[in-house]
C-alpha cells in the first residue's frame, strides 16, 4: 500500500481497522482533533513518539509506521548484512553501530532520519 503520505496511510489503515477517528484516540491517548489533522494532511509528519501511540492504537508494527512515515525506508536493511566483520566498516564506525543497536527502535529510527538529513547537507555544501 503506497500513499502519497502518512496521513492518506493512517486513514486507510483505521478504516481497514473499522475504527474511528474517536475510537483510535480512545486506544492511543492521542487527541481526536490530532488524529484528524494528520489523517488531513494539516500538519507535518508526526514525531516517532506520536507514531508510536498510534500504532499502539492501530494494533500494527511500529516499525511499519515508521516506515510509512519516512523515518526508515525498509529497503534500506539487509537481513544477512553483519558489519562487524566487513573489513571497510572501520572500529570507530563498528564502536558507533554497536551504540545504535542498543538503543530503542525509536531512538534508532531517529538517528537515522537525522543523519540522512545531515548527510543531505554536507552534500549540499559541497556542490555549491
Amino acid at each position: 500500500m503506497k500513499e502519497a503520505n502518512f496521513g492518506d496511510y493512517l486513514r486507510k489503515t483505521r478504516k481497514l481497522k473499522k475504527l474511528t477517528i474517536i475510537e483510535l484516540a480512545e486506544r492511543s491517548g492521542l487527541s481526536y482533533s490530532g488524529i484528524s489533522r494528520i489523517e488531513l494532511n494539516e500538519r507535518g509528519t508526526p514525531k516517532p513518539s506520536t507514531i508510536k501511540l498510534l500504532a499502539q492504537g492501530l494494533d500494527e508494527p511500529y516499525e511499519l509506521l515508521m516506515e510509512k512515515a519516512g523515518y526508515v525506508n525498509g529497503e534500506d536493511y539487509v537481513e544477512d548484512y553483519d558489519y562487524t566483520s566487513d573489513p571497510t566498516v572501520t572500529p570507530e564506525l563498528k564502536e558507533l553501530l554497536d551504540d545504535i543497536q542498543s538503543l530503542s527502535p525509536e531512538d534508532r529510527a531517529l538517528i537515522i532520519h537525522r543523519a540522512r538529513t545531515f548527510v543531505e547537507g554536507i552534500k549540499a555544501l559541497k556542490h555549491k
